[in-house]
Protein backbone atom coordinates (compact mmCIF):
# COMPACT_ATOMS: atom_id res chain seq x y z
CA UNK A 1 0.00 0.00 0.00
CA UNK A 2 2.95 2.33 0.58
CA UNK A 3 3.87 2.10 -3.10
CA UNK A 4 0.29 2.84 -4.14
CA UNK A 5 0.22 5.88 -1.83
CA UNK A 6 3.41 7.07 -3.52
CA UNK A 7 1.85 6.52 -6.94
CA UNK A 8 -1.16 8.65 -5.90
CA UNK A 9 1.21 11.39 -4.74
CA UNK A 10 2.96 11.22 -8.11
CA UNK A 11 -0.42 11.49 -9.82
CA UNK A 12 -1.45 14.52 -7.77
CA UNK A 13 1.82 16.31 -8.52
CA UNK A 14 1.70 15.30 -12.15
CA UNK A 15 -1.82 16.64 -12.66
CA UNK A 16 -0.84 20.02 -11.20
CA UNK A 17 2.43 20.28 -13.10
CA UNK A 18 0.86 19.04 -16.34
CA UNK A 19 -1.83 21.70 -16.04
CA UNK A 20 0.79 24.40 -15.46
CA UNK A 21 2.95 23.10 -18.30
CA UNK A 22 0.07 22.96 -20.75
CA UNK A 23 -1.00 26.49 -19.89
CA UNK A 24 2.57 27.69 -20.35
CA UNK A 25 2.92 25.92 -23.68
CA UNK A 26 -0.44 27.11 -25.01
CA UNK A 27 0.27 30.73 -24.15
CA UNK A 28 3.96 30.74 -25.12
CA UNK A 29 3.28 32.02 -28.68
CA UNK A 30 1.23 34.93 -27.31
CA UNK A 31 3.95 35.96 -24.86
CA UNK A 32 6.78 35.57 -27.40
CA UNK A 33 4.93 37.67 -29.98
CA UNK A 34 3.91 40.25 -27.37
CA UNK A 35 7.34 40.88 -25.88
CA UNK A 36 9.65 39.79 -28.70
CA UNK A 37 12.88 37.83 -28.43
CA UNK A 38 14.62 40.53 -26.36
CA UNK A 39 11.79 40.86 -23.87
CA UNK A 40 11.60 37.10 -23.52
CA UNK A 41 15.35 37.04 -22.95
CA UNK A 42 14.99 39.54 -20.09
CA UNK A 43 12.19 37.43 -18.61
CA UNK A 44 14.52 34.44 -18.78
CA UNK A 45 17.21 36.31 -16.85
CA UNK A 46 14.63 37.30 -14.24
CA UNK A 47 13.53 33.70 -13.73
CA UNK A 48 17.14 32.51 -13.61
CA UNK A 49 17.83 35.06 -10.86
CA UNK A 50 14.86 33.70 -8.88
CA UNK A 51 16.19 30.18 -9.33
CA UNK A 52 19.67 31.02 -8.13
CA UNK A 53 18.37 33.20 -5.28
CA UNK A 54 16.24 30.31 -4.02
CA UNK A 55 19.36 28.65 -2.61
CA UNK A 56 19.72 31.54 -0.20
CA UNK A 57 17.61 29.69 2.38
CA UNK A 58 20.74 27.54 2.96
CA UNK A 59 18.73 24.37 2.43
CA UNK A 60 16.53 24.93 5.48
CA UNK A 61 13.33 23.99 3.64
CA UNK A 62 14.75 20.67 2.48
CA UNK A 63 16.22 19.95 5.92
CA UNK A 64 12.88 20.68 7.60
CA UNK A 65 11.12 18.42 5.10
CA UNK A 66 13.42 15.54 5.98
CA UNK A 67 12.89 16.07 9.72
CA UNK A 68 9.11 16.11 9.36
CA UNK A 69 9.15 13.02 7.11
CA UNK A 70 11.05 11.13 9.80
CA UNK A 71 8.36 12.10 12.35
CA UNK A 72 5.74 10.13 10.43
CA UNK A 73 2.11 11.28 10.31
CA UNK A 74 2.05 13.20 13.58
CA UNK A 75 0.84 16.81 13.15
CA UNK A 76 1.57 19.83 15.34
CA UNK A 77 4.04 17.84 17.41
CA UNK A 78 6.29 19.77 19.76
CA UNK A 79 9.38 18.87 17.73
CA UNK A 80 7.73 19.92 14.45
CA UNK A 81 6.65 23.28 15.90
CA UNK A 82 10.05 24.02 17.41
CA UNK A 83 11.77 23.08 14.16
CA UNK A 84 9.45 25.27 12.11
CA UNK A 85 9.76 28.28 14.42
CA UNK A 86 13.54 28.19 14.24
CA UNK A 87 13.50 27.55 10.49
CA UNK A 88 11.12 30.48 9.90
CA UNK A 89 13.32 32.81 11.94
CA UNK A 90 16.39 31.85 9.92
CA UNK A 91 14.55 32.12 6.61
CA UNK A 92 13.23 35.63 7.29
CA UNK A 93 16.65 36.79 8.42
CA UNK A 94 18.33 35.39 5.32
CA UNK A 95 15.64 36.89 3.08
CA UNK A 96 16.34 40.38 4.45
CA UNK A 97 20.10 40.07 3.94
CA UNK A 98 20.03 38.63 0.44
CA UNK A 99 17.27 40.94 -0.81
CA UNK A 100 19.43 43.97 -0.01
CA UNK A 101 22.50 42.31 -1.54
CA UNK A 102 20.77 41.47 -4.84
CA UNK A 103 19.22 44.92 -5.05
CA UNK A 104 22.64 46.55 -4.74
CA UNK A 105 24.03 44.19 -7.42
CA UNK A 106 21.33 44.95 -10.00
CA UNK A 107 22.98 48.00 -11.68
CA UNK A 108 26.25 46.07 -12.01
CA UNK A 109 24.52 43.10 -13.64
CA UNK A 110 22.69 45.25 -16.17
CA UNK A 111 25.54 47.62 -17.03
CA UNK A 112 28.62 45.39 -16.78
CA UNK A 113 27.74 41.69 -17.00
CA UNK A 114 24.90 41.16 -19.48
CA UNK A 115 24.84 42.47 -23.06
CA UNK A 116 21.75 44.65 -22.74
CA UNK A 117 21.53 47.36 -25.39
CA UNK A 118 21.23 50.95 -24.17
CA UNK A 119 17.58 51.34 -25.17
CA UNK A 120 16.60 48.33 -23.07
CA UNK A 121 18.70 49.11 -19.97
CA UNK A 122 15.91 50.97 -18.12
CA UNK A 123 13.49 48.09 -18.57
CA UNK A 124 16.18 45.64 -17.52
CA UNK A 125 16.85 47.47 -14.24
CA UNK A 126 13.14 47.49 -13.35
CA UNK A 127 12.88 43.80 -14.23
CA UNK A 128 15.69 42.95 -11.84
CA UNK A 129 14.45 45.24 -9.03
CA UNK A 130 10.95 43.71 -9.15
CA UNK A 131 12.52 40.24 -9.24
CA UNK A 132 14.54 41.02 -6.13
CA UNK A 133 11.39 42.28 -4.38
CA UNK A 134 9.91 38.78 -4.70
CA UNK A 135 12.89 37.09 -3.00
CA UNK A 136 11.40 36.95 0.55
CA UNK A 137 8.28 35.27 -0.84
CA UNK A 138 10.41 32.78 -2.75
CA UNK A 139 12.37 31.74 0.34
CA UNK A 140 9.31 31.41 2.58
CA UNK A 141 7.52 29.42 -0.13
CA UNK A 142 10.40 26.93 -0.24
CA UNK A 143 10.11 26.50 3.52
CA UNK A 144 6.34 25.88 3.34
CA UNK A 145 6.82 23.50 0.40
CA UNK A 146 9.18 21.50 2.59
CA UNK A 147 6.58 21.20 5.34
CA UNK A 148 3.86 19.94 3.00
CA UNK A 149 6.16 17.50 1.19
CA UNK A 150 7.53 16.17 4.47
CA UNK A 151 3.99 15.39 5.66
CA UNK A 152 3.01 14.09 2.19
CA UNK A 153 0.30 16.73 1.72
CA UNK A 154 1.29 16.70 -1.91
CA UNK A 155 -2.18 16.92 -3.45
CA UNK A 156 -2.96 20.19 -1.67
CA UNK A 157 0.49 21.57 -2.49
CA UNK A 158 0.04 20.70 -6.16
CA UNK A 159 -3.37 22.39 -6.29
CA UNK A 160 -2.02 25.65 -4.85
CA UNK A 161 1.04 25.57 -7.12
CA UNK A 162 -1.19 25.01 -10.15
CA UNK A 163 -3.38 27.93 -9.11
CA UNK A 164 -0.38 30.25 -8.79
CA UNK A 165 0.94 29.13 -12.17
CA UNK A 166 -2.48 29.79 -13.72
CA UNK A 167 -2.51 33.33 -12.33
CA UNK A 168 0.97 33.97 -13.72
CA UNK A 169 -0.06 32.74 -17.14
CA UNK A 170 -3.15 34.97 -17.05
CA UNK A 171 -1.07 38.01 -16.12
CA UNK A 172 1.47 37.18 -18.83
CA UNK A 173 -1.15 36.85 -21.58
CA UNK A 174 -2.98 39.99 -20.48
CA UNK A 175 0.20 42.07 -20.38
CA UNK A 176 1.33 40.74 -23.76
CA UNK A 177 -2.02 41.41 -25.45
CA UNK A 178 -2.10 44.92 -23.99
CA UNK A 179 1.46 45.49 -25.26
CA UNK A 180 2.66 46.31 -21.76
CA UNK A 181 6.37 46.51 -20.88
CA UNK A 182 8.17 43.40 -19.69
CA UNK A 183 8.80 44.92 -16.25
CA UNK A 184 5.00 45.15 -15.72
CA UNK A 185 4.80 41.37 -16.18
CA UNK A 186 7.59 40.80 -13.66
CA UNK A 187 5.83 43.09 -11.17
CA UNK A 188 2.69 40.96 -11.59
CA UNK A 189 4.75 37.83 -10.96
CA UNK A 190 6.07 39.42 -7.76
CA UNK A 191 2.55 40.10 -6.46
CA UNK A 192 1.43 36.56 -7.25
CA UNK A 193 4.45 35.16 -5.36
CA UNK A 194 3.18 36.73 -2.15
CA UNK A 195 -0.36 35.43 -2.73
CA UNK A 196 1.14 31.99 -3.34
CA UNK A 197 2.91 32.11 0.03
CA UNK A 198 -0.30 33.17 1.78
CA UNK A 199 -2.17 30.14 0.38
CA UNK A 200 0.59 27.70 1.40
CA UNK A 201 0.75 29.25 4.86
CA UNK A 202 -2.97 28.65 5.29
CA UNK A 203 -2.51 24.96 4.42
CA UNK A 204 0.31 24.58 6.94
CA UNK A 205 -1.10 26.70 9.76
CA UNK A 206 -4.88 27.00 9.40
CA UNK A 207 -6.10 24.20 7.15
CA UNK A 208 -8.39 21.30 8.07
CA UNK A 209 -5.47 19.54 9.73
CA UNK A 210 -2.76 22.10 10.68
CA UNK A 211 0.78 20.77 10.55
CA UNK A 212 2.56 23.43 12.61
CA UNK A 213 1.78 26.57 14.56
CA UNK A 214 3.07 30.05 13.77
CA UNK A 215 5.91 31.32 15.90
CA UNK A 216 9.38 32.82 15.99
CA UNK A 217 12.10 31.10 18.01
CA UNK A 218 15.80 30.34 18.09
CA UNK A 219 16.52 26.86 19.40
CA UNK A 220 20.27 26.61 19.01
CA UNK A 221 20.30 22.81 18.87
CA UNK A 222 17.65 22.71 16.16
CA UNK A 223 19.38 25.54 14.32
CA UNK A 224 22.60 23.54 14.25
CA UNK A 225 20.77 20.42 13.08
CA UNK A 226 18.95 22.24 10.28
CA UNK A 227 22.04 24.13 9.19
CA UNK A 228 24.18 20.99 9.21
CA UNK A 229 21.85 19.13 6.89
CA UNK A 230 20.78 22.30 5.09
CA UNK A 231 24.31 23.48 4.37
CA UNK A 232 25.12 20.19 2.67
CA UNK A 233 21.88 20.36 0.70
CA UNK A 234 22.62 23.98 -0.20
CA UNK A 235 26.02 23.09 -1.58
CA UNK A 236 24.39 20.43 -3.72
CA UNK A 237 21.32 22.45 -4.72
CA UNK A 238 23.34 25.62 -5.19
CA UNK A 239 25.69 24.03 -7.67
CA UNK A 240 22.70 22.45 -9.41
CA UNK A 241 21.09 25.87 -9.90
CA UNK A 242 24.35 27.41 -11.04
CA UNK A 243 24.73 24.61 -13.56
CA UNK A 244 21.10 24.85 -14.66
CA UNK A 245 21.30 28.56 -15.44
CA UNK A 246 24.90 28.66 -16.64
CA UNK A 247 23.82 28.45 -20.26
CA UNK A 248 21.63 31.57 -19.94
CA UNK A 249 24.46 33.56 -18.34
CA UNK A 250 26.99 32.50 -20.96
CA UNK A 251 24.67 33.52 -23.79
CA UNK A 252 23.74 36.82 -22.10
CA UNK A 253 27.41 37.65 -21.59
CA UNK A 254 28.69 36.74 -25.08
CA UNK A 255 25.69 36.89 -27.45
CA UNK A 256 22.84 39.37 -28.02
CA UNK A 257 19.80 39.20 -25.75
CA UNK A 258 17.68 38.22 -28.76
CA UNK A 259 19.72 35.00 -29.09
CA UNK A 260 19.01 34.33 -25.42
CA UNK A 261 15.33 34.74 -26.25
CA UNK A 262 15.49 32.06 -28.96
CA UNK A 263 17.45 29.73 -26.68
CA UNK A 264 14.97 30.23 -23.84
CA UNK A 265 12.00 29.49 -26.09
CA UNK A 266 13.58 26.14 -26.99
CA UNK A 267 14.50 25.48 -23.37
CA UNK A 268 11.03 26.31 -22.07
CA UNK A 269 9.44 23.87 -24.50
CA UNK A 270 11.95 21.10 -23.73
CA UNK A 271 11.83 21.50 -19.96
CA UNK A 272 8.13 20.58 -19.79
CA UNK A 273 9.43 17.02 -19.49
CA UNK A 274 10.40 17.99 -15.94
CA UNK A 275 6.73 17.90 -14.92
CA UNK A 276 6.83 14.11 -14.91
CA UNK A 277 10.33 13.87 -13.46
CA UNK A 278 9.58 16.27 -10.61
CA UNK A 279 6.37 14.44 -9.76
CA UNK A 280 8.22 11.13 -9.46
CA UNK A 281 11.22 12.44 -7.53
CA UNK A 282 9.10 14.54 -5.14
CA UNK A 283 6.83 11.62 -4.32
CA UNK A 284 9.81 9.32 -3.71
CA UNK A 285 11.69 11.78 -1.44
CA UNK A 286 9.96 10.61 1.78
CA UNK A 287 10.04 7.02 0.49
CA UNK A 288 13.83 7.16 0.09
CA UNK A 289 14.16 8.72 3.55
CA UNK A 290 12.19 5.91 5.18
CA UNK A 291 13.73 3.10 3.09
CA UNK A 292 17.26 4.18 3.96
CA UNK A 293 16.48 3.73 7.64
CA UNK A 294 15.44 0.12 7.00
CA UNK A 295 18.25 -1.35 4.88
CA UNK A 296 20.35 -0.97 1.77
CA UNK A 297 18.13 -3.49 0.00
CA UNK A 298 14.99 -1.48 0.84
CA UNK A 299 16.54 1.69 -0.60
CA UNK A 300 17.60 -0.26 -3.71
CA UNK A 301 14.08 -1.60 -4.22
CA UNK A 302 12.58 1.91 -3.93
CA UNK A 303 15.23 3.34 -6.24
CA UNK A 304 14.57 0.72 -8.92
CA UNK A 305 10.82 1.38 -8.73
CA UNK A 306 11.40 5.09 -9.19
CA UNK A 307 13.94 4.56 -12.00
CA UNK A 308 11.63 2.39 -14.04
CA UNK A 309 8.88 4.98 -13.74
CA UNK A 310 11.30 7.72 -14.76
CA UNK A 311 12.77 5.90 -17.75
CA UNK A 312 9.43 4.77 -19.10
CA UNK A 313 7.71 8.14 -18.66
CA UNK A 314 10.38 10.56 -19.91
CA UNK A 315 12.53 8.82 -22.52
CA UNK A 316 9.83 8.73 -25.19
CA UNK A 317 8.95 12.37 -24.56
CA UNK A 318 12.51 13.49 -25.30
CA UNK A 319 13.00 11.47 -28.47
CA UNK A 320 9.58 12.37 -29.89
CA UNK A 321 10.05 16.08 -29.11
CA UNK A 322 13.47 16.03 -30.76
CA UNK A 323 12.07 14.40 -33.90
CA UNK A 324 9.13 16.82 -34.20
CA UNK A 325 10.96 19.99 -33.01
CA UNK A 326 11.14 21.82 -36.33
CA UNK A 327 7.55 21.09 -37.34
CA UNK A 328 6.20 22.00 -33.90
CA UNK A 329 7.87 25.41 -33.65
CA UNK A 330 7.15 26.34 -37.27
CA UNK A 331 3.42 25.70 -37.06
CA UNK A 332 2.92 26.61 -33.42
CA UNK A 333 4.83 29.90 -33.14
CA UNK A 334 6.37 30.96 -36.45
CA UNK A 335 8.79 29.78 -39.17
CA UNK A 336 11.25 32.46 -37.98
CA UNK A 337 11.29 30.98 -34.47
CA UNK A 338 11.67 27.48 -35.92
CA UNK A 339 14.65 28.60 -38.02
CA UNK A 340 16.43 30.09 -34.98
CA UNK A 341 15.32 27.70 -32.20
CA UNK A 342 14.55 24.39 -33.94
CA UNK A 343 18.01 22.83 -33.73
CA UNK A 344 18.33 24.12 -30.15
CA UNK A 345 15.12 22.33 -29.21
CA UNK A 346 16.40 19.06 -30.73
CA UNK A 347 19.55 19.23 -28.60
CA UNK A 348 17.92 20.49 -25.42
CA UNK A 349 15.21 17.81 -25.53
CA UNK A 350 17.96 15.21 -25.07
CA UNK A 351 19.72 17.30 -22.43
CA UNK A 352 16.52 17.70 -20.41
CA UNK A 353 15.81 13.96 -20.34
CA UNK A 354 19.30 13.44 -18.89
CA UNK A 355 18.37 16.08 -16.31
CA UNK A 356 15.16 14.15 -15.57
CA UNK A 357 17.20 11.00 -14.97
CA UNK A 358 19.53 12.99 -12.70
CA UNK A 359 16.58 13.93 -10.47
CA UNK A 360 16.53 10.44 -8.97
CA UNK A 361 20.17 10.12 -7.83
CA UNK A 362 19.88 13.68 -6.52
CA UNK A 363 16.80 12.76 -4.50
CA UNK A 364 18.43 9.56 -3.24
CA UNK A 365 21.56 11.41 -2.16
CA UNK A 366 19.55 14.09 -0.36
CA UNK A 367 17.02 11.80 1.30
CA UNK A 368 18.51 8.33 1.43
CA UNK A 369 22.27 8.42 1.68
CA UNK A 370 22.91 11.23 4.14
CA UNK A 371 25.64 12.50 1.79
CA UNK A 372 24.15 15.41 -0.15
CA UNK A 373 27.60 16.99 -0.54
CA UNK A 374 28.29 14.35 -3.18
CA UNK A 375 25.79 16.15 -5.42
CA UNK A 376 27.83 19.34 -5.14
CA UNK A 377 30.94 17.47 -6.27
CA UNK A 378 29.15 15.86 -9.21
CA UNK A 379 27.45 19.06 -10.33
CA UNK A 380 30.72 21.00 -10.01
CA UNK A 381 32.33 18.53 -12.41
CA UNK A 382 29.28 18.86 -14.66
CA UNK A 383 29.51 22.67 -14.59
CA UNK A 384 33.18 22.46 -15.57
CA UNK A 385 32.29 20.18 -18.49
CA UNK A 386 29.40 22.48 -19.47
CA UNK A 387 31.59 25.58 -19.37
CA UNK A 388 34.46 23.92 -21.23
CA UNK A 389 32.29 22.65 -24.09
CA UNK A 390 30.31 25.90 -24.28
CA UNK A 391 33.33 28.20 -24.36
CA UNK A 392 35.14 25.97 -26.85
CA UNK A 393 32.22 25.97 -29.30
CA UNK A 394 30.32 29.24 -28.77
CA UNK A 395 32.42 31.23 -31.26
CA UNK A 396 31.63 28.96 -34.21
CA UNK A 397 28.38 27.26 -33.12
CA UNK A 398 26.83 30.10 -31.10
CA UNK A 399 23.94 29.07 -28.86
CA UNK A 400 24.04 25.54 -30.28
CA UNK A 401 27.48 25.09 -28.70
CA UNK A 402 26.04 26.16 -25.33
CA UNK A 403 23.23 23.61 -25.76
CA UNK A 404 25.80 20.89 -26.43
CA UNK A 405 27.63 21.99 -23.28
CA UNK A 406 24.36 21.60 -21.35
CA UNK A 407 24.00 18.01 -22.59
CA UNK A 408 27.63 17.18 -21.81
CA UNK A 409 27.33 18.56 -18.29
CA UNK A 410 24.25 16.56 -17.38
CA UNK A 411 25.79 13.40 -18.82
CA UNK A 412 28.81 13.86 -16.52
CA UNK A 413 26.55 14.49 -13.50
CA UNK A 414 24.35 11.49 -14.24
CA UNK A 415 27.22 9.05 -14.65
CA UNK A 416 29.17 10.34 -11.65
CA UNK A 417 26.23 10.26 -9.24
CA UNK A 418 25.27 6.72 -10.22
CA UNK A 419 28.84 5.49 -9.81
CA UNK A 420 28.85 6.80 -6.22
CA UNK A 421 25.41 5.40 -5.37
CA UNK A 422 26.27 1.97 -6.75
CA UNK A 423 29.41 1.85 -4.64
CA UNK A 424 28.03 3.21 -1.37
CA UNK A 425 24.22 3.11 -1.14
CA UNK A 426 22.66 0.60 -3.56
CA UNK A 427 22.96 -3.15 -4.03
CA UNK A 428 25.33 -4.66 -6.57
CA UNK A 429 22.59 -5.82 -8.96
CA UNK A 430 21.25 -2.30 -9.46
CA UNK A 431 23.42 -1.48 -12.48
CA UNK A 432 22.20 -4.44 -14.52
CA UNK A 433 18.56 -3.61 -13.80
CA UNK A 434 19.01 0.07 -14.64
CA UNK A 435 20.94 -0.64 -17.85
CA UNK A 436 18.39 -3.13 -19.13
CA UNK A 437 15.47 -0.78 -18.54
CA UNK A 438 17.07 2.34 -19.99
CA UNK A 439 18.36 0.64 -23.15
CA UNK A 440 14.96 -0.89 -23.80
CA UNK A 441 13.23 2.46 -23.37
CA UNK A 442 15.63 4.23 -25.73
CA UNK A 443 15.37 1.48 -28.31
CA UNK A 444 11.57 1.60 -28.27
CA UNK A 445 11.50 5.41 -28.35
CA UNK A 446 13.80 5.61 -31.39
CA UNK A 447 11.98 2.77 -33.12
CA UNK A 448 8.64 4.54 -32.69
CA UNK A 449 9.48 8.24 -33.05
CA UNK A 450 11.69 8.28 -36.13
CA UNK A 451 9.39 6.29 -38.46
CA UNK A 452 6.30 8.26 -37.41
CA UNK A 453 8.04 11.63 -37.78
CA UNK A 454 9.31 10.78 -41.26
CA UNK A 455 6.00 9.29 -42.36
CA UNK A 456 4.04 12.40 -41.30
CA UNK A 457 6.60 15.10 -42.19
CA UNK A 458 4.86 16.25 -45.36
CA UNK A 459 1.33 15.77 -44.06
CA UNK A 460 1.25 18.04 -41.00
CA UNK A 461 -0.15 21.47 -41.82
CA UNK A 462 -1.07 22.94 -38.42
CA UNK A 463 -0.30 22.70 -34.72
CA UNK A 464 -3.17 20.34 -33.91
CA UNK A 465 -1.96 17.83 -36.46
CA UNK A 466 1.63 18.01 -35.17
CA UNK A 467 0.51 17.52 -31.58
CA UNK A 468 -1.78 14.67 -32.61
CA UNK A 469 1.08 12.90 -34.34
CA UNK A 470 3.27 13.39 -31.27
CA UNK A 471 0.49 12.07 -29.00
CA UNK A 472 0.04 8.97 -31.15
CA UNK A 473 3.78 8.34 -31.11
CA UNK A 474 3.96 8.76 -27.34
CA UNK A 475 0.95 6.52 -26.72
CA UNK A 476 2.53 3.79 -28.87
CA UNK A 477 5.86 4.20 -27.12
CA UNK A 478 4.30 4.20 -23.64
CA UNK A 479 2.34 1.03 -24.29
CA UNK A 480 5.42 -0.81 -25.60
CA UNK A 481 7.77 0.53 -22.91
CA UNK A 482 5.37 -0.40 -20.10
CA UNK A 483 4.89 -3.87 -21.57
CA UNK A 484 8.64 -4.46 -21.79
CA UNK A 485 9.62 -2.85 -18.46
CA UNK A 486 7.03 -4.40 -16.13
CA UNK A 487 6.24 -8.04 -15.52
CA UNK A 488 2.75 -9.46 -16.16
CA UNK A 489 2.11 -9.56 -12.40
CA UNK A 490 3.09 -5.89 -12.02
CA UNK A 491 0.90 -4.83 -14.95
CA UNK A 492 -2.02 -6.79 -13.49
CA UNK A 493 -1.52 -5.12 -10.10
CA UNK A 494 -1.46 -1.64 -11.68
CA UNK A 495 -4.65 -2.40 -13.61
CA UNK A 496 -6.44 -3.65 -10.49
CA UNK A 497 -5.35 -0.60 -8.51
CA UNK A 498 -6.69 1.67 -11.24
CA UNK A 499 -9.96 -0.25 -11.45
CA UNK A 500 -10.36 -0.08 -7.68
CA UNK A 501 -10.52 3.70 -7.88
CA UNK A 502 -13.44 3.74 -10.33
CA UNK A 503 -16.17 2.92 -7.72
CA UNK A 504 -14.69 5.57 -5.43
CA UNK A 505 -14.81 8.19 -8.16
CA UNK A 506 -18.38 7.23 -9.08
CA UNK A 507 -19.44 7.40 -5.44
CA UNK A 508 -17.76 10.78 -5.07
CA UNK A 509 -19.54 12.08 -8.16
CA UNK A 510 -22.94 10.86 -6.94
CA UNK A 511 -22.34 12.42 -3.54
Amino acid sequence: MALWHTVKNIGATLVGQTWSSLLGLLTLPVIVRGFGAEGYGLLSLSLSLVGVASICDLGIGRALSKCLAEDGDAACSDRANRSFHSALTMTLSLAAVFTVAFALATPFLVDRVFRVRAGLAGDARLVFFFTVAALPAVLVRILLDGILVGKQRIAALSAVNAGAATMKVAVGVTTALCHGPIHALVLGYCAISYMHVAALAWLCLRGQSPIVTLGIAWDINLVRQLLRLGSLSTAATGMSYVFLYLDRWIIAAFLPISVLGYYTIAFDVACRQWSVANAISQAFFPVFSQSAQISREALTASYLQASRMMFVATTGMAVILSCFAQSLLSRWISPEIAANAGILLKILAIGIVLACYFNLPTTALLAGSGRPEIIAVQVTLAAVAHLAVSMATIRWLGAMGVALGFVAGYLVALLGSHVWLLRHALSSNTLANLSTCIFRCWGIAIGVAIPISYATAGLLSNTIEVLSAMAVAYAAYLALATWISYSPAERLLMRRRAESLIPLRLAGGQA
